[in-house]
């Protein structure tokens, strides 16, 4: 009897074998989908990664362009504003050059007229003077004549730092 089963065990036997290697087939099938699929969603998650790297890296470009071009006008400005202040001063020399007792009554009688004869008249340091009254003040210092005669030029003081 065994004998007559044989036939039987060894059909049961390719049976499984092949519904084993179909199974296996399918799961290979599977197995190579699922492999396909994360290398796509890696390939893509590295193509991102390397966009959002190129574009934080523009945007940290663009910001440290903007930070240079900032701190390059504020040196610029601060040049400008050196020139500005070495004119005022030297146009306030040249005023205190002409300092006389005859101005300083010319300045002080300007002042009076200004804020009445009430007002305190005051030399100003570097020539000139200030005058003031409770809630007033009337500034003909050098300086302020200075600065005023110089701001006054506009844009022609420009040429002065402009190639």
């Amino acid at each position: 009897m065994r004998n007559a089963l044989v036939p039987l065990r060894d059909g049961v036997i390719a049976r499984a074998q092949r519904e084993a290697d179909a199974e296996l087939r399918v799961a290979r099938r599977e197995a190579e989908t699922l492999i396909a699929e994360a290398r796509e969603a890696s390939s893509a998650a590295v193509d991102e990664a390397v966009a959002r790297g190129r574009e934080d890296a523009a945007a940290a470009r663009s910001a440290e362009e903007a930070r240079r071009r900032r701190s390059e006008r504020a040196v610029e400005l601060a040049a400008q504003r050196e020139v500005f202040e070495e004119l005022i001063g030297e146009v306030t020399a040249r005023l205190s050059q002409l300092d006389d007792q005859a101005l300083r009554d010319r300045l002080r009688g300007r002042v009076r007229s200004a804020l009445g004869s009430e007002a305190e008249v005051v030399d100003a340091p570097g020539g000139g003077v200030i005058g003031r009254v409770p809630g007033r003040l009337v500034d003909l210092s050098f300086r302020t004549a200075a600065a005023r005669a110089v701001e006054e030029l506009g844009a022609d003081v420009e040429r002065l730092w402009t190639p």
